[in-house]
């Protein structure tokens, strides 16, 4: 099994994410998430050199000119920011994330995956841009009260996923994400979904990497991401954390037009391999690779790296 380093942010690196905190907001072009912060994270936690990072920080800053601020941002990141240096992080996110966590699927699920990298690697900051990110995005709460109310099965997380094919999903792929999902939601089939199976945490983390190892689909990829940093805020997601992290990744897979999917493939890895190597220069590349072997290592299922080291391979 693949070791990742510690994570120990090095200086430099943080430098230029406490900067671009500064500069730049959470979104870009008008509607594209900033990667930057979370993209250079994952090159540290990778083992990237250091001019690995500045370099990706001087290719990926110049998508961020002019800085690009949502109107109400500032005031909510300064809010976060003064709440998580008053409080600290852990009391921050146990007080506001179960109010915002069943909007955890918007925006892709990029402001969830910034506040986890934010925990992951001890950047207070972070944590305080990320929050003020999903807060702009808001709560959902339709899935919450789906999810205070859902039951549990028997069944396994496959045949649950599986079943949701039969709702024959066309969305448009040019709308957002988050308007799928939140279509999916509103379906009136969705209330009736479960919103727990044996072992949920694991076994829909591995239907998140089935669909993603079976299509390669852009949005499936962001399923592998979540469910990533999901983990990493389990702790603080509140009382319905685990029906949350199911319902929302039904709502993903929802989103994507539930493409038929299939068991993760055995198989050894090379004894040695260069992850940075195999990755294009992007963002999702490295986040995908990170993402995956932390999981890998964390649930010591080794299928978890094979499937981004099939995909980077491919």
């Amino acid at each position: 099994m693949t070791t990742l380093t510690a994570k120990v942010v090095r200086p430099a690196t943080r430098a230029h994410i406490e900067g671009s905190l500064e500069r730049h907001g959470p979104v870009y072009a008008g509607y594209l998430s900033n990667h930057l912060p979370m993209v250079l994270l994952a090159l540290d936690g990778l083992g990237a050199s250091q001019p690995f990072v500045d370099d990706f920080f001087e290719y990926y800053v110049q998508r961020l000119k002019p800085p690009e601020l949502l109107p109400e941002y500032p005031q909510r990141y300064t809010h976060f920011l003064d709440l998580v240096e008053r409080d600290g992080v852990n009391s921050t996110l146990h007080a506001h994330l179960p109010t915002l966590i069943s909007g955890w699927y918007r925006d892709a699920f990029h402001p969830f995956i910034r506040i986890s990298y934010g925990v992951l690697f001890d950047i207070p900051r972070e944590v305080a841009a990320g929050l003020a990110y999903l807060d702009i995005c808001g709560a959902n709460p339709t899935l919450a009260s789906i999810a205070r109310n859902s039951r549990a099965t028997d069944k396994d997380a496959d045949t649950v996923f599986q079943d949701l094919r039969a709702w024959q999903c066309n969305y448009d792929t040019m709308t957002p994400f988050g308007a799928r999902a939140d279509a999916a939601i509103d379906d009136e089939r969705f209330a009736s979904l479960p919103g727990e199976v044996p072992d949920t945490m694991h076994a829909v983390t591995r239907v998140a990497f089935e669909i993603f190892a079976s299509t390669h689909d852009f949005f499936a990829l962001h399923l592998v991401t979540s469910a990533h940093a999901y983990r990493i805020l389990f702790e603080y997601a509140g009382a319905d954390r685990e029906r949350l992290f199911m319902l929302g990744i039904a709502a993903g897979y929802l989103a994507v037009n539930t493409p038929i999917f299939r068991p993760l493939e055995a198989g050894e890895l090379p004894s040695e391999i260069d992850w940075l190597a195999l990755c294009r220069r992007d963002e999702h590349d490295y986040k995908l690779t990170y993402s995956a072997l932390e999981q890998a290592q964390y649930w010591n299922d080794p299928s978890f790296a094979k499937a981004a080291f099939d995909y980077l391979s491919r």
